[in-house]
């Protein structure tokens, strides 16, 4: 069960800055780490045009003292926790959240400014229980090639949540299946996912919403690209151990699109094959270290 009496190592704001008393949605971000560009999803999700949401922060370690000033002056909750998983994280927001809907966005993302209003909408429209927004390359494109499920195509549709990056749930139902394993940090969407799905036995209960839009790049260079290629391997390895039925559970979803290659070079689509090579020899090494 989430409730903020299960939780250890984090502090309550003494200020808390939320302005809406009965939001429709809360966006929770997990910040770690994170720099001026913080403030840049911050400015974007002032610029909504839905107005009945609030934002609540978590700083999951190693931010400067001055931006942690200037998140706490934003019209939102700050919780500061001690190194705690980025799931286990998100579990904290939400159980502060005052919003039926819960928004989970990353820190370094920017929002469309229709976000807000088109997962809620999703809710209102389609009965649903989570929904998985679209991603677009923000400044580094080239490693977005790479993620079939940053874009699964112009249409509403049933899917499976893999882009934690722009995804939202019923509050109820998080807290009915728990929350996100605090164990995983690369394909927690996906085993949340799966628990929603087999506790609801409700097929059409996820779907993505391409009007959903954020932009955000997978990795911010090659070492970047290299560390969550590894780090994702040993995360779906670990999955398929707890859920040795999640990939026939994904299936039943269709395969992603391939994601569209624009290169404009061949020294582009040279450099992707050999990245996309080394990225496949380091999943090769995750399942052996």
């Amino acid at each position: 069960m989430i409730n903020e009496k299960d939780f250890k190592d984090y502090i309550l704001s003494d200020n808390d800055g939320r302005i809406i008393a009965m939001p429709t949605a809360t966006v929770v971000v997990v910040a770690y780490n994170t720099g001026e560009a913080v403030f840049e999803l911050t400015n974007s999700l002032n610029e909504q045009s839905h107005f009945s949401f609030e934002i609540v922060i978590i700083n999951n370690g190693k931010i400067e003292p001055k931006v942690v000033e200037r998140i706490k002056a934003e019209p939102l909750l700050y919780i500061e926790s001690s190194w705690n998983s980025v799931s286990l994280a998100r579990n904290i927001g939400t159980a502060y959240a005052r919003g039926d809907i819960i928004i989970f966005l990353d820190d370094d993302c920017i929002a469309h400014k229709d976000l807000v209003r088109s997962h809620v909408l999703s809710y209102q429209e389609f009965s649903v229980l989570g929904v998985q927004g679209k991603s677009l390359p923000k400044r580094f494109p080239f490693y977005c090639h790479f993620q079939s499920h940053y874009d699964l195509g112009n249409t509403i549709k049933p899917a499976v949540i893999g882009l934690e990056a722009n995804a939202s749930f019923k509050k109820s139902a998080l807290i009915e299946v728990g929350g996100f394993d605090p164990e995983l940090f690369g394909g927690e969407g996906l085993e949340l996912s799966y628990r929603i799905a087999k506790k609801y036995k409700r097929p059409n209960a996820l779907i993505y919403n391409p009007e959903a839009v954020i932009y955000h790049d997978f990795a911010q260079g090659l070492f970047d690209y290299l560390e969550k290629c590894y780090r994702h391997t040993k995360m779906r390895d670990k999955l398929i151990q707890q859920h040795p039925d999640i990939i026939s559970f994904t299936k039943e979803f269709g395969p992603y699109p391939r994601p569209i290659n624009t290169f404009s070079s061949s020294f582009e689509k040279v450099a992707f094959k050999l990245v996309q090579l080394l990225g496949r020899s380091v999943e090769k090494l995750a399942r052996y270290f």
